[in-house]
């Protein structure tokens, strides 16, 4: 039994970090994109219409972000947790 609890003990700090390893990937494996969530990071699109529309999404009253590779209709989305 010792031997077992010992050997356990062992591998603790290797389970530890496998454990928050997993736990971590879900959040690494959704960047962002090229979603645009402040007026100031509308300014890198190139057509002025996309820009204004990037613009008006932004700063909407509830927070909302821009998708500029999006169809358009859907490239203003809340900002609700969902890409």
């Amino acid at each position: 039994m010792r031997v077992l609890k010992s050997s356990l003990m062992a591998l603790a700090p290797t389970l530890a970090f496998a454990w928050v390893l997993a736990l971590s990937l879900p959040v690494m494996a959704h960047g962002t994109g090229n979603a645009r969530r402040k007026p100031g990071q509308c300014k890198t699109i190139k057509k002025p219409k996309k820009r204004a529309a990037c613009v008006a999404c932004v700063k909407r009253p509830k927070q909302h972000h821009f998708h500029p590779g999006k169809a358009q209709g859907k490239r203003c989305r809340p900002n609700n947790g969902k890409p």
